[in-house]
């Protein structure tokens, strides 16, 4: 989404985090700010690099504002472009609508919502810009989701028998990439193998801890490395972290404290769980 995939130092390379999850955040030109990709957070787009203080920061990997402004030039009355952010058919009427408006064609760009459209319109033809953004999401399960995308995109819809699909990647045919031709079974079993040589679920519990303090942070992660969990995290900046633990009742030993009702007034932390 935005104008910019993301947002970059040119001195450093560093790109520009969420402060609340570590991933990273997308630049939306019209509102001057970044939008986490993830957790949705927004903030001004910053003035210096967050990481060395540089003030060069530019955009990178085109975003969907960029991608329709060339969907544009090359859209006509007869197949026009089409923003889903800004149509959102969401109703039988507008569906309908839509489909009138691209009788003869046309250009719609968006995020995997957009594969709605190919539920009120023959879709020939389905491109993902940089495939590889879904999968270094900064989650476990990034992986599945960008494949699942690619995949919903292959049958979804009207057309889907002699649909075109095309990806855009850095490593076209690798990882995950490879299940696209060889299906599911092939894309669990090398998934699961990584899962397993990491620990990650479902071999594991997988916590995401959301702090309510960076002070806050620090404590906790000292406090789990005391009792032999291993934090993950991906921005020492950001409020939340990860953790892997074979077992509830450690983390639940080792996090008490800070459920303690001494504890309200500094707030609790946020846990998430993924188990598979």
């Amino acid at each position: 989404k935005g104008y910019a995939g993301e947002v970059a130092c040119e001195e450093c390379g560093s790109a520009v985090l969420c402060s609340q999850c570590g991933s990273v955040m997308a630049w939306e030109e019209k509102k001057n700010r970044l939008r986490c990709s993830a957790c949705g957070a927004v903030r001004p787009f910053p003035e210096v690099c967050p990481a060395c203080r540089g003030p060069l920061l530019t955009g990178k990997r085109p975003g969907l504002e960029a991608l329709y402004a060339i969907a544009q030039t090359l859209a006509s009355d007869a197949c026009p472009a089409v923003f889903w952010e800004d149509e959102r058919p969401t109703g039988e009427k507008k569906r309908r609508e839509l489909a009138g408006k691209m009788s003869s064609g046309g250009i719609v760009v968006g995020t995997r919502g957009t594969l709605a459209a190919c539920d009120s319109v023959d879709v020939g033809f389905v491109a993902w810009v940089d495939a590889d953004a879904e999968a270094r999401n900064v989650a476990f399960q990034a992986k599945f989701t960008a494949f699942s995308m690619i995949w919903e995109s292959l049958w979804r819809g009207r057309g889907a028998k002699d649909r075109v699909l095309l990806l855009q990647s850095r490593r076209p045919g690798s990882g995950w990439q490879r299940g696209v031709a060889l299906g599911w079974p092939h894309f669990w079993r090398d998934e699961l193998e990584e899962r397993r040589e990491f620990g990650l679920p479902p071999f594991s519990f997988l916590l995401g801890i959301r702090c309510p303090s960076l002070e806050a942070k620090r404590g906790i992660m000292a406090r789990l490395e005391q009792t032999a969990i291993a934090p993950m995290d991906p921005d020492e900046t950001a409020l939340s972290f990860w953790a892997t633990v074979p077992s509830m009742d450690r983390i639940r030993r080792a996090l008490a404290p800070f459920f303690s009702i001494g504890n309200s007034g500094r707030g609790f932390p946020e846990i998430t769980v993924w188990i598979d």
